[in-house]
């Protein structure tokens, strides 16, 4: 059987795998930003989001337990999504401006040296950020976190 953590997975799930908690989103879930933001497409079969044009910024939200401990964040996407940077990002609540990197690798790598680990839902709201150029496609995003 292949590892769940290591495969990535195409639904929206939180599940204990015996390594930790994992938080999964379909590229799906992705939302455009910016510039164009019905430049993709959303394969609903498969639940991957493509860019159809260069330079699409898009966003997730990150929906994890209060207190829990990230120890890792991926976003998993084809090879012409390589070369893209990704980053997971919080802001303080009802403080725009004062958004800050908590981690940040290429699509298709992992990331555990998580600058600021402890969520705090009170006080901090949690998201991916990435930027795609025609053709890249994300599959899917993970979080593995410990409580």
């Amino acid at each position: 059987m292949a590892d769940r953590l290591l495969t990535g997975t195409t639904l929206v799930e939180t599940k204990n795998t015996g390594v930790g908690q994992v938080w999964c989103v379909p590229g799906i879930a992705f939302q455009t930003a910016n510039p164009d933001t019905d430049q993709v497409t959303k394969n609903p079969d498969t639940g991957d989001i493509t860019a159809d044009a260069d330079g699409i910024d898009l966003t997730c939200p990150i929906n994890i337990p209060d207190r829990a401990v990230i120890t890792n964040a991926i976003i998993f996407g084809n090879a012409g999504a390589g070369g893209e940077t990704w980053y997971l990002r919080r802001g303080i609540v009802g403080s725009p401006g004062n958004e800050e990197t908590i981690a940040t690798e290429k699509i298709g790598n992992g990331d555990s040296s998580i600058t600021t680990p402890t969520v705090n839902n009170a006080s901090y709201y949690y998201w991916f950020e990435t930027s795609l150029d025609t053709n890249d496609t994300i599959y899917s995003a993970r979080v593995t976190y410990s409580i």
